[in-house]
């Protein structure tokens, strides 16, 4: 199980001071440290690493170059030299908590449990930390990482009794809800996160393992459609597909659409949500299912889904998730028994035809 911790990168608001530098170097080791950033952000640890070095030997007074060099080389294996910077780090600024955070997350993957909790503790029970959740987030993923299950859900809940929303924690409470042989606790949990979350190719295979848990072959079969028509290339797809193989189910034939079609689609704003209907290997069924929506803007449009033809019905756009969300409850009650889902366009975006 890969565990992807919640990186604070940017970063420190205030320096302590030790023996000041002059103005130019000070300057050139905040253009060496801004190029660093960029790097970094673009994804190229490689090319920002010598420039994170050059500012903090320019400025050693620079607690976010220091913090800066210590997650490049924590990425880049160099734990000893990681652990130095992350040392000067904490001396010039000891109260940060996105920097407490980054140490944590740092001593966990070292292995250093009890002093990651420690860390996670600090950083979450800061004053003027303005996201508590993070920290406690991370500390539950460490739990995990860990091996102690009851510790990670104990972190989990303090997390979502601070925010209600926090994506990763209200997924592993599922997760782990599902695993401890809970699958109603796990879709309650899961639900929780779909109130402030569209479907992802995770929490998709997360519903199918559910209703695989439940003893629901349509359940599992209705995510399966969901992830072929929204993530047809994702190995969720393929995961889940082999649970319905597992649970003898065959994928239901889906119902039908109209009014737009792929034009309008395409020229939806990327960050807007509409809900999916449904999906079919046949256009047809979803044209009957599209004339019973109360919706003025719908859609039917094609996709490739593994070599064949899949069509799919969406009602609406919605610049909001608030919105799409209401229209999801009425879409449910349109055709009760169906699954209706949200999904942003830019998802729809990238599996259109070019």
């Amino acid at each position: 199980m890969r565990l992807i911790f919640i990186a604070v990168l940017i970063l420190l608001t205030g320096c302590a001071g030790q023996t000041r530098p002059d103005a130019d170097a000070r300057a050139e080791a905040r253009q060496q440290y801004d190029k660093a950033l960029a790097e970094m952000k673009k994804g190229d640890p490689i090319a920002a690493l010598p420039l994170a070095r050059r500012a903090a030997t320019l400025d050693p007074s620079n607690a976010r170059a220091q913090e800066l060099l210590a997650l490049l080389y924590q990425q880049n294996g160099q734990g000893v030299l990681a652990a130095t910077a992350f040392e000067k780090a904490l001396a010039l600024n000891p109260t940060s908590a996105s920097l407490l955070n980054n140490h944590a997350n740092f001593q966990c993957h070292q292995k250093r449990y009890a002093q990651a909790f420690e860390s996670f503790d600090r950083a979450a029970n800061l004053p003027g930390n303005a996201h508590p959740e993070i920290a406690l987030t991370n500390a539950g993923l460490c739990a995990l990482r860990s091996g102690d299950r009851a510790v990670a859900r104990n972190y989990f809940q303090q997390a979502i009794e601070l925010r209600a929303d926090q994506p990763v924690a209200l997924y592993q409470m599922a997760r782990l809800s599902l695993e401890e042989g809970n699958p109603v606790a796990a879709n309650s949990w899961l639900e929780q996160f779909l109130n402030h979350y569209p479907h992802t190719a995770k929490t998709l295979l997360l519903g199918a393992r559910i209703e695989h848990r439940l003893g629901n072959p349509l359940g599992v079969a209705d995510y399966v459609d969901k992830l072929r028509s929204g993530f047809p290339s994702a190995s969720e797809t393929a995961q889940a597909a082999q649970l319905m193989k597992s649970a003898g189910g065959a994928l239901p034939v889906a119902s039908g659409g109209s009014v737009f079609g792929r034009d309008w689609v395409s020229a939806r704003d990327p960050e807007h949500f509409t809900v999916q209907i449904a999906s079919a290997p046949d256009r047809q069924r979803l044209e009957a299912l599209a004339a019973k929506l109360q919706t003025s803007e719908n859609a039917i449009f094609s996709i490739n889904a593994g070599g064949a033809t899949r069509y799919i019905l969406v009602s609406g756009d919605y610049a909001s998730f608030d919105d799409a969300r209401n229209a999801l409850i009425q879409a449910r009650k349109t055709f009760p028994g169906s699954r209706p889902w949200i999904r942003n366009f830019a998802s729809i975006h990238n599996f259109l035809p070019r």
